[in-house]
């Protein structure tokens, strides 16, 4: 990995903590869609037309990177994102901002507080069951039953672009389908 960042000129960067564990990330840069000679139309067009143009979403991810990442990426698709890194920024954006939002995405383990916890506090606060997804990098089956078992989807860590907007479109456009499929 680190051969191929040199030659492509890209940093790596790295963030450890004792017991916790590490995580390395490659650092690169937007291109120009303009001057690509790629065929990216589609992507520029989406966040003015695509299936989640101006949706309302909730973001709620304590580690910076990883939300500024999941941002973008969620931006790129024309989403409405209101990013948040734990419970008292989102229900900030809630009750001062007055988001409503369509869909919470929720890290499962955030410093201060569950994020199922987080998903039933934004949802008293919201006034409805708004659909939601935990996202963690917390693979163990006893962490990924009792998600579910809570009656919210959840996506491991790193999270699959595809896999996420197959989610996405399922609980706003299908949600009668993940109750068929729900334990």
């Amino acid at each position: 990995m680190k051969r191929l960042a040199d030659l492509l000129e890209h940093p790596i960067r790295l963030r450890s903590q004792v017991g916790k564990g590490s995580i390395f990330s490659v650092w690169i840069p937007f291109g120009n869609i303009w001057h690509s000679d790629i065929g990216a139309a589609a992507d520029i067009s989406e966040a003015v037309a695509g299936e989640f143009a101006g949706t309302p979403v909730l973001l709620v991810e304590d580690d910076e990177i990883l939300r500024e990442s999941m941002t973008q990426l969620l931006r790129r698709w024309g989403i409405d994102v209101h990013a948040a890194a734990n419970e008292d920024d989102a229900l900030r954006l809630i009750s001062e901002v007055g988001i409503s939002p369509e869909l919470v995405i929720a890290d499962y383990n955030l410093q201060t507080r569950a994020g199922l916890d987080v998903i039933t506090a934004i949802r008293k606060a919201a006034g409805e069951d708004v659909p939601a997804i935990v996202v963690t990098a917390d693979a163990e089956p006893k962490v990924v039953s009792g998600i579910r078992d809570a009656g919210v989807p959840v996506l491991i860590k790193p999270v699959s672009p595809p896999r996420l907007r197959v989610m996405m479109h399922n609980l706003l456009f299908k949600p009668d389908l993940l109750k068929q499929i729900a334990p």
